[in-house]
């Protein structure tokens, strides 16, 4: 029961993460021209909205499976949204041209993946079904 729980959580994970991929991707079809103030703030709220559940449902998971790295992954996800308005910022400023942001949006989501994100996957593979399997109580 544990076991189908925990696929079902790394798959709600993935299909979060592709959906915050895919909301980044959504800011290169918006011209420099057209990147108003008004449009760059809905930007924002949404990707940081989404950005937000995401992180809260990851982090309640890890306390939930009882991962040892939630404090570290938490600490990882402030950083991650410090680089992700620190991206859009740059835009405010003109430091960072709008047709950047995505590519570099993309970069940051990647990073937080392999280095926190992918960790954790393991963490429950290994707890529900490597253990499951060394211990005999099957999957």
């Amino acid at each position: 029961m544990e076991e189908q729980r925990a696929i079902d959580d790394l798959h709600l994970i993935e299909r979060q993460h592709a959906a915050l991929g895919e909301a980044i991707e959504e800011l290169q079809e918006v011209s420099v021209a057209d990147l108003a103030a008004a449009q760059i703030s809905a930007c924002r709220l949404t990707l940081l909205t989404s950005l937000g559940s995401h992180m809260k449902f990851e982090e309640e998971l890890m306390k939930r499976h009882g991962y040892p790295l939630t404090s570290t992954h938490t600490i990882a996800h402030r950083a991650f949204r410090d680089q992700f308005n620190s991206v859009i910022d740059g835009i405010d400023n003109g430091v960072v041209s709008a047709w950047n942001i995505s590519s570099l949006l993309q970069k940051v989501l990647k990073h937080h993946e392999i280095n926190h994100d992918d960790i954790f996957g393991h963490f429950l593979i290994d707890k529900y079904f490597f253990h499951a399997v060394e211990d005999g109580s099957g999957i």
